[in-house]
């Protein structure tokens, strides 16, 4: 396998080398470079500046950009084609810079642009500017760090053998898989895309469990978001640390030159300032309130994390538990909600809910099973893989599994509920929507939260998620019904509870669907392939931009 692997590394080397130079050729006339040459699929984390700043009458910051003479630039580069490529880049990287009013010099000596230069990365670009403010340029061991930074984004897998031991050990399926990730590193690296070379134990162990070069490349990508969140982070505080006194004091400056009543938060308001503790103690106690025999309980089953792969168990951790919490918490109609086979030792958990065994915690976390807890003739396990559509009876107690579906068809609730003989149901879509889906817990929670208080399956099957009806019209006949039914649930859905759609009653939500409806003729029908051919499309115009 490692012959092999190097065979197509060398291959895919000569091919990245032409696409270099092929870019290089093209933008080395031009002023300026695109943010995406540059960042790469990231380019999305770097936004616009604030318009807040751009509104505000700060005082003009160093414009190091504008030092670049002309003279400075062929000193600097000569002939050097590669050494113009990477100057434009750091000049555009500079200018953006500027613009969110990052502090930097007010100018550089030769030596220290070459030096500025010599970095590949803006990491190390931007780590070098603040050692210059620092005046810690000169520091051998700050440009040692540097070096490092600069090479964990564009050097080979680093990786310490003895924790490579500890994970993989004589495995040959682990070593195979290691050998893989290794090549889709190349790969993607080779295809001039930033990457993080130095991943952590977690990440390694995230790493070994991709079973298909999609999730591998996903796992890399989403490894170099969180550096360069880490860094969207850093440059936030600097930010602010320079912003924030000059911003503070001409408020203050404003206030005192005021003639008139000053209004405003701190001055003269007819409204009291609520803060966001103030509404989470308000929504922790709705919700608290539940744990009463009038409440109406609901159980989240978390028996089925451990057989989830890694990746798997920290959406569900960290994005799924969270938001069916947060739901729950801001629903007019909360439940009494059951964590049911906690586990207290697992650390994803900890830190999704570092408070779950405290009284006050909206939530009863338990090691206990839903059966030791409740009566087992009241209990009615939610799958969508059930035949029997759901009646709701307010006697009952309704069971989440714990699940993140992605890929897997294996009826895991449903067998679970028949080994323990308890019902189960599923929720009426195909009666109501026309399909079936296995949804995220957030959304069960959500619909049964909106049902409880309207009775209304249609509007509470709101809360599907409008990728379901998209999916739809992907293969097979598509009516402009069809279309027209995914187009108004996209502009319907809510979100959260905290969005203007959520407040929709009942009857103005179906006021809406009908009169959108209304407008569709009928007999009309709509292309396939302008859905299924989006995402292809997309990536060819994207294949083709960076070849030609």
């Amino acid at each position: 396998m490692i012959s092999s692997r190097f065979r197509l590394t060398t291959n895919l080397f000569k091919k990245a080398t032409s696409l270099q130079v092929q870019s290089v050729l093209r933008y080395r006339n031009t002023g300026v470079i695109a943010t995406d040459r540059i960042l790469g699929p990231f380019s999305s984390l770097f936004p616009d500046p604030p318009k807040k700043l751009a509104e505000s009458k700060l005082p003009k910051v160093n414009t190091l950009s504008d030092t670049l003479t002309e003279d400075l630039r062929q000193e600097l580069v000569g002939n050097a084609t590669t050494k113009k490529f990477r100057l434009k880049e750091l000049e555009s990287n500079l200018q953006y810079w500027e613009e969110l009013r990052y502090p930097m010099p007010e100018k550089l000596t030769f030596e220290q642009w070459k030096q500025l230069l010599s970095y590949q990365g803006f990491f190390a670009r931007l780590y070098y500017l603040d050692a210059v403010n620092d005046g810690q340029d000169q520091d051998p061991e700050v440009l040692e760090q540097l070096v490092n930074v600069d090479s964990e984004t564009f050097g080979p897998m680093k990786v310490d053998q003895e924790v490579l031991e500890r994970l993989i050990g004589d495995d040959p399926e682990l070593k195979d898989s290691w050998e893989l990730v290794l090549y889709d590193y190349d790969k993607m690296q080779l295809n001039g895309q930033n990457l993080c070379s130095r991943p952590t134990e977690d990440e390694i162990k995230e790493l070994l469990t991709c079973t298909s070069q999609r999730a591998r490349m996903g796992a890399l990508k989403f490894i170099q978001m969180k550096r360069i969140q880490d860094l969207k982070d850093h440059v936030a505080r600097r930010v602010t640390s320079v912003i924030g006194p000059i911003l503070k004091k001409q408020h203050k400056d404003t206030m005192e030159n005021e003639k008139h009543i000053a209004y405003g938060l701190g001055h003269n308001t007819i409204f009291h300032r609520v803060y966001p503790a103030s509404m989470d103690f308000y929504n922790n106690h709705r919700a608290i309130q539940e744990f009463h025999e009038w409440g109406n309980q609901l159980v989240i089953d978390l028996s089925f994390k451990d057989t989830l792969p890694v990746r798997q168990q920290k959406s569900l951790a960290f994005r799924e538990l969270q938001f069916a919490l947060k739901f729950n918490r801001e629903s007019r109609q909360p439940f009494a909600m059951h964590f049911t086979n906690y586990d207290f030792n697992c650390e994803m958990l900890k830190k999704s809910f570092p408070r779950a065994q405290e009284p006050d915690f909206p939530i009863m976390a338990t090691e206990k099973s839903y059966m030791d807890l409740f009566p087992r003739e009241n209990l009615v396990y939610l799958s969508p893989d059930s035949r029997n559509d759901l009646t709701y009876n307010p006697e009952d107690i309704y069971i989440i599994g714990g699940l993140v579906d992605m890929h897997s068809n294996a009826p895991l609730s449903l067998s679970s509920a028949k080994k323990l003989g308890i019902r189960h149901a599923r929720f009426p879509m195909k009666r109501t929507l026309g399909f079936t889906a296995a949804l995220n817990v957030e959304h069960c929670v959500a619909i049964l939260s909106d049902y409880v208080r309207t009775r209304d399956w249609f509007y509470a099957f709101r809360w599907v998620p409008s990728r379901y009806f998209r999916n739809r019209l992907k293969s097979g006949v598509v009516t402009g019904e069809m279309e027209q039914a995914y187009l108004i649930h996209k502009e319907l859905y809510p979100d959260s509870f905290e969005h203007p759609n959520s407040d929709l009653s009942p009857a103005e939500y179906r006021r809406r669907y009908r009169a959108r409806m209304a407008t569709v003729p009928k007999g009309v029908f709509v292309e396939p392939t302008k859905y299924t051919n989006r995402v292809r499309e997309r990536h060819r115009q994207y294949y083709e931009l960076m070849t030609s």
